[in-house]
């Protein structure tokens, strides 16, 4: 992609998978997204254990039925799992309810698993025959789902009470009463981890609050990453408070590439677009230095294709759909230097074309890096290829001023945008050649 980072937004498809596979930094989504894998392989494996069941031992067979209890337990959890995965895939419902439906899972599995340890009779001196798989869910679940820790250690003391309630259902089923040594080690396992869960959560969530933070930018949240460019990232966002999707450009100064001449265009780019008013300008929402010294600017989240793929995945374009694109674009450059501001980098893959609101075919202009200010000055160009050999703008729209580093204004834009509109029509370059430097001599 080069230097150029569009935001974009994203189509249906990863609408629908967003929540499932790119929310990790939010600790809530995060606890919510792994309860569902949780139920989903809970769901699976044992659903797949009843089918060699039912294949290797029919009804009316002895195992079957000295393992009917087991048997119920086992599809009980496969019922309880599927209910509880559909619950969580709800979005209608709010995260802190879903997470509440999550654990009320862990105490219900907890209660099944107590409830099949005890149906097997305990004979006397056998309180440590083998570890409790309740003290398993337990750890399991405070490895896995981050948490505040107070929340874990009641949710996990909840749980593991149900392995005296698994035993009290063995007595009351005819099975003989164990002695006091016996049950004081059959609860201890379960209760012991239930207080070292409560660690476990701390050192957990405290990693997942990090991961949070590292995530955030002012007001808002990165959600999922949509690309990346020689100047940093831009990625998908979300407001705290408003209900308002975002696109988050930043770019941080420890990078290799982040030289003080970058992180100057950028915040540059950020000024300049904040000045501008043309809906087919790019919205821009905030701007600021985060903690650790990210440069960041929200902008709003656009649903569409710039006219550089467009071209290249569609062909050329009708010479009516190409005016209608154009008029936009001028639009948006007109504001731009009535404001004495020259764009500079005036090419299709800075121009999106976009579904916006009920309208198709809007435009909106991208990309105002390479911006100067003719009010002030700033109208000297620098030459075509720097001490680094290094492209300011892209040479197949350069207006000559740029290449030979003379005076620009806004004819430089209009040159660009000729040949922007002679890729639309053609589906070709108006200078083609091998080499950046044979583009530049054209």
């Amino acid at each position: 992609m080069g230097s150029r980072l569009i935001p974009k937004v994203e189509d249906s498809s990863s609408r629908a998978t967003s929540t499932w596979s790119s929310t990790i930094g939010d600790p809530q989504r995060e606890a919510v997204r792994r309860l569902r894998l949780l139920s989903l392989a809970a769901t699976i494996v044992p659903s797949l254990f009843l089918v060699f069941v039912s294949i290797l031992s029919p009804v009316g067979s002895p195992i079957r039925e000295a393992r009917a209890l087991t048997l119920t337990v086992i599809g009980s959890a496969v019922l309880l799992s599927v209910g509880v995965n559909f619950a969580l895939s709800r979005e209608s419902i709010s995260l802190p309810r879903r997470l509440d439906i999550g654990f009320g899972y862990e105490v219900g599995i907890a209660l099944l698993l107590a409830t099949m340890r005890h149906s097997i009779p305990w004979a006397p001196g056998d309180g440590f025959r083998e570890v409790s798989p309740v003290a398993i869910l337990i750890l399991l679940f405070a490895a896995l789902i981050p948490n505040p820790p107070r929340r874990t250690l009641l949710v996990s003391l909840l749980a593991a009470s149900m392995e005296p309630v698994g035993l009290a259902i063995s007595i009351a089923r005819g099975n003989p009463v164990p002695a006091p040594a016996q049950i004081m080690a059959i609860c201890a396992g379960p209760l012991f981890t239930a207080i070292v869960s409560a660690f476990i959560s701390r050192v957990i969530y405290g990693l997942a609050r990090s991961v949070d933070a590292a995530r955030r930018m002012g007001s808002y949240r990165l959600v999922a990453l949509l690309g990346k460019g020689g100047m940093g990232e831009v990625w998908r966002g979300e407001h705290d408070l408003l209900a308002r999707p975002a696109a988050i450009k930043l770019i941080r100064p420890n990078e290799g590439r982040a030289s003080t001449h970058e992180l100057k265009r950028f915040e540059r780019e950020a000024q300049a677009t904040a000045t501008l008013r043309s809906p087919h300008t790019i919205q821009l929402y905030d701007f600021g230095v985060a903690e650790g010294g990210t440069f960041y600017y929200v902008m709003e989240l656009l649903d569409g294709v710039d006219l550089d793929r467009l071209v290249r995945e569609t062909g050329p374009m009708p010479a009516a759909r190409v005016i209608h694109v154009m008029r936009q674009v001028c639009k948006s450059l007109n504001e731009a230097h009535s404001l004495g501001l020259v764009h500079r980098d005036v090419k299709p893959a800075n121009i999106f074309l976009c579904r916006y609101a009920e309208e198709q075919d809007f435009v909106k202009v991208l990309d105002f890096g390479l911006v100067k200010s003719v009010d002030k000055g700033e109208t000297k160009a620098e030459p075509g290829m720097t001490n680094a050999n290094a492209v300011l703008g892209t040479p197949t729209y350069m207006a000559p001023e740029m290449v030979l580093g003379g005076t620009v204004d806004a004819r430089a834009d209009i040159y660009a945008l000729g040949c922007v509109a002679y890729w639309l029509l053609t589906g070709r370059l108006v200078f083609e050649a091998d080499s950046v430097v044979k583009v530049l001599v054209q």
